[in-house]
């Protein structure tokens, strides 16, 4: 998944288009809870110690 700030049918590019405003309660709420972990192929295992410590401190709150 690819995560957004601002969910699709909410950005500006969208607007020139014209289209009339929709209401989307599930992607709403999905960008107000979805976390975005940076993940890719070149990690190593410091960066997913980092991350993943930060993301148990903060579990833990």
């Amino acid at each position: 998944m690819i995560y957004y700030p601002v969910p699709g049918h909410k950005q500006d590019m969208f607007a020139s288009f014209g289209l009339p405003q929709i209401d989307l309660p599930v992607t709403d709420h999905l960008t107000d809870v979805v976390i975005s972990l940076p993940i890719h192929t070149e990690m190593d295992e410091a960066q997913l110690n980092y991350i993943s410590s930060h993301v148990l401190t903060y579990l833990n709150q």
